[in-house]
């Protein structure tokens, strides 16, 4: 199946990504046309509006350009709504064994209506690729890493149809790979979720939608060091890393930009103030 994305939602800037699609990918159809980045009750109405990019996807429908419809979205309440509407088919959305907010809705409404799901982010934007003994367990046959195991977690989800792994070397590939020779027992999917849990409140998922920071601090990053430093058992790795930003988490100046834009409501100031502290101790 080949899919692609369209994420301007005006009807101009809609047909032009569709075409160019259509060019890069040397093709005259698309199985499965996914309307991007439906994360705000603004963005949904314009996409579905009169002159949006879903009537500019209804129309190649129609000239057999696009066989099914689906959309992509971050946000568990506009994705669910967008669903209900009846007009998509498919839905890309972030699901992972540390975030897993797609399971109190969304799950239960593509099952209900033959509506299938694609995994984004199955190893949280990089944060489940580092090797880690708190995961260890999670591991069986040839999916020996944390990232694999990741991947088989999503895949053990009777409601996820596939999962889209950024992929970008060889050994990638084959770590993909070898996350689907063998489904994850509900026995490992629990003692996962109960790893998780120990987490606490204000995990950071690593999608990013933070930034940009005015002080250009690389927010999910320092997160990400800092998750590795106070969960994964990698504080030397961790501090490493964070050594080598050049802008540290004290820069912030508690504006509140990225408040508004955390989809998981962390406080994000004071939780740089928090990470910076451990990842700058010798301890």
């Amino acid at each position: 199946y080949l899919a692609t994305k369209i994420s301007d939602h005006t009807r101009i800037g809609a047909q032009k990504s569709l075409r160019e699609s259509l060019k890069r990918l040397k093709t005259k159809y698309i199985d499965l046309l996914f309307i991007k980045n439906l994360d705000s009750e603004e963005v949904l109405n314009q996409a579905m509006g009169k002159n949006g990019s879903l009537k500019v996807a209804r129309q190649a429908q129609k000239a057999g350009i696009v066989r099914h419809i689906g959309l992509t979205s971050h946000h568990e309440k506009i994705a669910y709504k967008a669903l209900r509407t009846g007009e998509y088919e498919a839905v890309m959305f972030p699901y992972s064994i540390v975030n897993t907010s797609a399971e109190k809705r969304i799950f239960r409404y593509c099952n209900n209506n033959n509506i299938g799901f694609v995994c984004m982010k199955p190893v949280a934007g990089g944060l489940l690729t580092v090797p880690s003994k708190v995961f260890a367990q999670m591991t069986k046959g040839k999916a020996n890493t944390t990232a694999a195991a990741a991947m088989r977690f999503c895949l053990s989800h009777p409601s996820i149809t596939t999962i889209i792994p950024g992929l970008d070397k060889i050994k990638y590939l084959n770590e993909a790979l070898s996350a689907i020779k063998e489904p994850m027992t509900q026995k490992e999917r629990e003692f996962a979720q109960q790893k998780v849990a120990k987490l606490g409140e204000g995990f950071c998922r690593n999608c990013g939608y933070c930034k940009p920071c005015p002080q250009e601090i690389d927010i999910n990053n320092i997160f990400r060091f800092y998750h590795y430093y106070k969960s994964y058992d990698l504080k030397q790795y961790a501090q490493r890393h964070y050594k080598k930003l050049k802008v540290k988490a004290d820069k912030c100046k508690k504006c509140g930009v990225c408040l508004s834009r955390c989809p998981y409501n962390i406080d994000i100031p004071e939780r740089l103030t928090i990470a910076d502290k451990s990842l700058r101790s010798s301890g």
